[in-house]
């Protein structure tokens, strides 16, 4: 690492417009999806008529062509672009390596604008166009931008990521963290992530190498986040077949599962834990949240957890994917070897699909009753309302109603959650009402259907009067025993609660008179 270098790479890069949002402005989405399928031209054609109407700068079309679609260009050019770290500098800096000839250089390394930061890490795939290292360091990938919006943003003293590969997710953290500890088991992730802190001039991350949590032992922290090397990849004795990035060299999904049992020792009272998770499903095992809840089973003693499926494939999809991901294609002899060697390891243990979502723990405090949570979930997560955020809230509501007997919890007060909508399907033509829905669109997709009844609980539901009093209302108007409408507004309110859709509120008038 060369701090001085990286501070005026790091002026270079302010004096450009080298963004995400230009290069956004710049390449139509069918062009930057090209893109990432190897496909230059025409990313290419489109910087060059932005040149030639005078639309970009030279040094930002330098940097696009280097970095974002890996072209050679001209050493005279890059120079420019380099104004204060010097050709020289990025070639030592290994940035930058000599291009097909002499008067030209190229990428070596990614350079990635993502969020208000510059990323440094290796070459991309589409870059590459070869098979990675085995200690290939990746930059701001699908898998890292769905553990950060995963991540709830809320203010803590220490936090703490596994497997931080290039730190872009420790950088993320460190914005509502006083503190970060980040680890890996990779030395080059190490050197990429310091170089990442120095050139976005970030302080309060502190790196360790090693494996899980054997670089904290003894110590605790109020967020643990982690996108762990959770593909299941098959076993080999030549270790340079793997991937250090996502293969664990542990059989199948024992990595996750050993994670998710030794987290509890490092996580301090009300403390979370967020992973992105891959797991397999076995012929004639469990399924639904059976197979969810399978993998937590400290959960419920001294966690709770909350699981969310967003998907699943069959062997032969699965590792023609993480095949695809590593840089081997169809036409090349290695990836029919690898692919077979990947589904028949699957097969020794009877795997029929491999599962994907998100895992969150909550260390709970002393007396407090535990839960776990696990569904599929289809709908989009995020969109306005930062997923990581709303799920934690969810899972804060859920966790003080698990608390509470169904008494108390009728004698509270609860409101639909900002954004829920009820939607009514009607017979063209009638007002005969045929379905009734409540959605959320935003943070946890929802799309709830309703009876009758749950339809005209909720839709009291707006902070006035209890749980019990609407119960109590609703129970002399459709001629139905008290203690019946009691009962099912307490499974309701306490199912809508875990779907983010119900909060807990104070009274009415008593907003009103505060």
């Amino acid at each position: 690492m060369q701090p001085a270098a990286l501070n005026r790479l790091r002026e270079d890069l302010l004096r450009s417009s080298y963004t995400t949002e230009q290069f956004e402005a710049f390449v139509a989405a069918d062009a930057r999806e090209a893109l990432r399928r190897g496909v230059v031209f025409p990313a290419q054609r489109e910087l060059a008529d932005r040149e030639r109407a005078g639309q970009i700068d030279a040094a930002t079309l330098t940097l696009m062509r280097l970095f974002a679609l890996g072209l050679d260009v001209p050493r005279t050019e890059a120079s420019q672009a380099f104004a204060s770290l010097g050709l020289e500098g990025a070639e030592r800096l290994g940035l930058v390596s000599t291009g097909h000839n002499d008067s030209t250089v190229r990428a070596a390394l990614s350079l990635t604008p993502f969020e208000s930061w510059f990323i440094l890490s290796d070459l991309d795939d589409h870059l590459r166009q070869a098979e990675a290292r085995s200690d290939h360091v990746m930059g701001v990938g699908g898998a890292t931008r769905s553990l950060i919006e995963a991540i709830p943003q809320n203010p803590v003293a220490r936090a703490l990521e596994i497997g931080t590969g290039c730190g872009v997710v420790a950088l993320m953290v460190a914005q509502y963290a006083d503190h970060v500890v980040a680890t890996d088991v990779s030395e080059r992730a190490i050197m990429f992530a310091r170089a990442n802190a120095v050139l976005n001039e970030v302080e309060n991350i502190e790196l360790r190498l090693g494996d899980l949590f054997v670089p904290v032992t003894g110590e605790t922290f109020d967020l643990v986040v982690t996108n762990p090397p959770f593909v299941i990849s098959p076993q080999h004795e030549d270790a340079a077949k793997q991937f250090v990035y996502r293969s664990s060299n542990e059989p199948g999904d024992r990595l996750l599962r050993r994670l998710l049992a030794e987290v509890p020792a490092v996580l301090n009272e009300g403390a979370y834990l967020v992973t992105l998770a891959n797991w397999e499903f076995v012929w004639g095992g469990e399924d639904g949240e059976q197979a969810l809840a399978s993998l937590v089973p400290e959960a419920g003693d001294t966690c709770s957890a909350w699981l969310i499926e967003r998907g699943r494939q069959t062997p032969l999809e699965y590792a023609s994917l993480w095949l695809r991901d590593g840089g081997l294609r169809e036409h090349e002899t290695r990836y029919h070897t690898r692919l077979s060697e990947w589904i028949a390891d699957l097969a020794s243990r009877n795997v029929s699909r491999v599962c994907f979502g998100y895992v969150m723990l909550r260390m709970v405090a002393s007396g407090e009753r535990a839960f776990v949570h696990a569904e599929r979930v289809a709908g989009q997560l995020g969109g306005e309302t930062h997923f990581g955020s709303a799920w934690s809230a969810a899972f804060a509501e859920h966790a003080a109603a698990t608390q509470l007997s169904d008494d108390a919890l009728l004698d509270k007060h609860y409101s639909l959650c900002d954004g829920v909508e009820e939607v009514r399907t009607l017979v063209p033509g009638t007002e005969e009402i045929t379905s009734i829905s409540f959605v959320l669109r935003d943070g946890i997709e929802r799309f709830e259907s309703v009876d009758t009844f749950t339809s005209a609980m909720l839709g009291a539901c707006d902070g006035d009067l209890t749980l019990g009093e609407i119960a109590g209302a609703l129970a002399e108007l459709l001629g139905v025993a008290t203690d019946d409408a009691r009962l099912e507004a307490a499974r309701v309110a306490r199912d809508f609660i875990a779907r983010g859709l119900l909060e807990a509120s104070a009274p009415q008038h008593q907003l009103e008179l505060t």
